[in-house]
């Protein structure tokens, strides 16, 4: 009978058993959330990063929309400015 194993050590086993198993079981889920997590940041980081060039190609986008109105601007003032010449030539002529 000294073979056989004692009733508390197989219980004091198998309850250590237990735990160690439910300690990885936590350890494993929490790992894989802190993956995910870090998986999201990275997406969201990536997200905005891409948002910010964005923004910036507008915003590049725009002041040169800018600059070109205003030369358009300041072209049409000279043709104004021009016709209104001619226009002043064309009476006098008549």
């Amino acid at each position: 009978m000294e073979d056989q194993l004692e009733w508390p050590v197989a219980v004091v086993a198998a309850t250590t058993i237990f735990c160690v198993m439910a300690l990885l079981t936590v350890l494993v889920v929490v790992v894989i959330r802190t993956m995910a997590a870090n998986n999201r940041a990275r997406a969201e980081i990536a997200r905005d990063d891409a948002f910010r060039k964005l923004a910036e190609s507008y915003d590049s986008l725009l002041q040169r929309s800018t600059v070109a109105g205003q030369n358009t601007t300041a072209e049409l003032v000279e043709l104004r400015t021009r016709v209104d010449s001619m226009e002043r030539l064309m009476r006098e002529v008549e």
